[in-house]
């Protein structure tokens, strides 16, 4: 049989060596493949594996924005910071008005009871109270019990300031967190909450 002019004649060892290379060639696809999904399945087992890891045991050097502690201060602060400015054309300092909103739920604590409530020293406590005695908005009285120590008490010209002190920290908290989806707001109180009581729980 005459083969027409260019066609090669394969041979044995030509057919061979093709089937070898096929055979080379899937062997490469397959081990490549095998590689890529086992990485892939790796990745996965290091997934689940870090799943409900908290944050800050993830990084691997300490980072301010990953400690809790350090960015629930920092939001503190800030709110510190916004809610000063928010109230500012009433005249009085955050700190005051923190002293009020414990007065008006608690009536009638000793300056000791009060500085522990705002966390601040005896000596700054009397000027803060001094200064809303001025302003007509507490008023000392002698502890029935304990000479030594003086109570403090809202007068109605303080608790009519309850609106307005209600109006102004929703307002600053609407601009805040009004961002969040309110599931995510949700979410949040309650976690603060739960943390809070915790701490309250250690400190015994």
């Amino acid at each position: 049989m005459v083969r027409p002019e260019g066609v090669l004649n394969v041979t044995s060892s030509m057919k061979s060596s093709i089937c070898t290379y096929d055979m080379l060639q899937y062997y490469t696809t397959m081990t490549t493949t095998a590689k890529r999904l086992s990485a892939m399945g790796q990745e996965k087992r290091n997934a689940s594996a870090e799943e409900g890891v908290p944050l800050w045991r993830k990084a691997a050097t300490w980072d301010a924005e990953q400690d809790p502690g350090f960015l629930i201060a920092d939001v503190a602060r800030l709110l510190r910071a916004a809610f000063e400015r928010q109230i500012s054309e009433t005249g009085l300092t955050r700190t005051q008005w923190q002293a009020l909103v414990y007065l008006i739920r608690l009536d009638g604590l000793t300056q000791t009871e009060l500085a522990q409530q705002l966390d601040i020293g005896k000596a700054t406590i009397g000027g803060v109270v001094d200064r809303l005695a001025r302003a007509g908005l507490v008023e000392r009285r002698d502890d029935p019990v304990d000479r030594r120590a003086n109570r403090v008490y809202v007068t109605d010209a303080a608790k009519q300031l309850v609106p307005l002190m209600r109006s102004k920290a929703a307002e600053l908290y609407d601009e805040v967190f009004g961002e969040l989806p309110p599931g995510q707001r949700e979410h949040m109180f309650n976690g603060l909450q739960r943390v809070r009581l915790k701490l309250l729980d250690n400190s015994g």
